[in-house]
């Protein structure tokens, strides 16, 4: 049987098959979002927006063939196609970089916190006695050395939004200092997120660098590790008498 222009292109989705394909879309968003939050250093967010564009072109190709075939509706059809497709991914991409940015935050801390549990731990095998600042990184290496976190090539020396060997400052105010003689150590910086560098580097508050949206790392004597502004750390008790 012969077919004309006008039955080619019949055979276009129903309105629910473009539901079941935009919800499905935009679970697959959602997994690339989740995707992204895990590896922050993964390529999920480009690959959506590839995703959509490649979606769009071939879609608009039919959409114009459609046109060609007499089937002028089509193309309003495929509009709608297409802003839904949009709409899901303007919601959803939103979400992967707001994933993103928590997942880098909690690495951040994470590894704040890692360098000062080591740094603690050696204080406690030495007389609670904690590193002199040229040390610190080798005793830290040394408290945290039973942690896969300082195994296989994964480090805790820096911020995962940062290319750099090192993006947390030891605070050398509290160098050979006994952790016994620090009177307030909730309050008392031991690891700080700062300048990236090569190397390990010591300081105290004006070393501070917030990276994270005017916010940075501080992980306390105590072992806590949180989000500070600039402002907020500045009434830190850097320097323990």
């Amino acid at each position: 049987m012969r077919h004309t222009p006008h039955d080619r292109f019949e055979k276009f989705p129903s309105w629910g098959q473009v539901a079941v394909l935009v919800f499905g879309l935009f679970l697959l968003f959602l997994i690339l979002s989740a995707v992204q939050a895990y590896d922050p250093e993964s390529v999920a967010l480009p690959a959506m927006a590839i995703i959509v564009a490649l979606y769009l072109g071939c879609g608009w190709a039919y959409a114009w063939q459609s046109v060609r075939g007499f089937r002028r509706r089509r193309i309003v059809e495929y509009a709608v196609l297409s802003a839904l497709t949009c709409g899901a991914y303007i919601v959803s991409a939103p979400v992967c970089i707001y994933t993103v940015a928590q997942a880098r935050r909690s690495m951040c801390r994470w590894n704040a916190r890692a360098l000062a549990d080591g740094l603690l731990v050696y204080a406690a095998d030495h007389d609670e006695r904690l590193p002199v600042a040229s040390s610190w990184a080798e005793a830290a290496r040394e408290g945290i050395s039973h942690s896969d976190r300082w195994k296989d090539g994964v480090r805790p020396t820096h911020c995962p939004k940062l290319e750099v060997a090192w993006s947390y400052a030891y605070n050398s105010a509290l160098a050979g200092k006994r952790t016994s003689e620090i009177s307030d150590p909730v309050r008392t910086p031991l690891v700080f997120s700062a300048r990236g560098s090569e190397k390990p580097t010591s300081g105290g508050f004006e070393s501070f660098d917030p990276e994270h949206a005017g916010r940075g790392t501080i992980a306390s004597a105590d072992g806590a590790a949180v989000l500070v502004d600039r402002n907020s750390a500045e009434k830190l008790s850097w320097n323990p008498k």
